[in-house]
């Protein structure tokens, strides 16, 4: 959660950073224990933003945490999530023939968050020789990569 200064019900010091707090029972828990503040968002303290630590899903505004970090957003972190913030469309959604091709799609997406911070990033998977090359899963036009494509968009990640 991000808070203005001028709003901040406290603030504390830590390692030459100043960290501002929404409320009171927030700032004494990281006076307490900085180094673990943050890992469990939620409570009083509020829902943690994408990319934020967490351990449920309902420390999280998108309420989906995935790999002990908060989904959301329109890029990694959606691209990382897309099957989960996705709630209409999934990869069995046009049968199992598409599903494996989706899936490993999907999948070498979220393990690549540096080449495919979104889909259509340079070198990430439009491109011959790309990280996630769309051609090895049934390219653009496969039944695979198109119900992808329709996740991503469904989870509103940017392309």
């Amino acid at each position: 959660m991000t808070i203005a200064p001028e709003e901040a019900a406290g603030k504390s010091t830590y390692k030459d950073t100043t960290y501002y707090f929404c409320a009171a029972e927030c700032k004494r828990k990281f006076d307490a224990d900085p180094e673990s503040f943050g890992v469990d968002c939620g409570g009083v303290c509020g829902p943690c933003g994408p990319g934020d630590a967490c351990t449920v899903d309902a420390d999280c505004q998108s309420g989906v945490c995935e790999d002990q970090s908060c989904c959301g957003g329109d890029r990694v972190d959606c691209t990382r999530c897309a099957r989960r913030l996705a709630t209409t469309i999934n990869c069995n959604s046009n049968g199992p023939a598409a599903a494996p091709n989706c899936e490993a799609f999907l999948d070498c997406l979220a393990a690549n968050p540096g080449a495919c911070p979104i889909r259509y990033a340079p070198g990430c998977s439009d491109e011959p020789g790309s990280v996630c090359d769309n051609r090895l899963f049934g390219g653009t036009t496969g039944p695979g990569v198109g119900l992808a494509d329709a996740i991503l968009g469904s989870a509103q990640c940017t392309f």
